[in-house]
């Protein structure tokens, strides 16, 4: 068993880190599965409205592009979690 000195503003970090994965990683999913919804219920009907064309046209790309973003967030927010642990481990190590 391994035990590391963590101080409070690092483990606020890591908390942070992880309040940021679950959150980007939640509302990118939301949004691409909007995106998945509405772009199978265009493929799947007969015809479409001339209303619907415009979220086709502009929601539709916005939704796949701000869930996609959401995702990139959550990966910076894993990334940063892992440099932090990492650091903690060396700081830890080195007497």
């Amino acid at each position: 068993m391994r035990c590391y000195s963590v101080t409070e503003s690092e483990l606020l970090q890591i908390g942070l880190a992880n309040i940021g994965i679950t959150a980007f990683f939640s509302l990118g999913s939301a949004l691409i599965a909007f995106w998945l919804d509405i772009f199978k219920d265009t493929v799947l009907a007969s015809e479409v409205p001339k209303e619907a064309q415009i979220v086709i046209s502009y929601v539709q790309p916005v939704l796949l592009l701000l869930g996609l973003l959401f995702w990139g967030f959550a990966g910076m927010s894993v990334y940063w979690r892992h440099s932090m642990i990492k650091l903690i481990k060396e700081e830890s190590s080195n007497p």
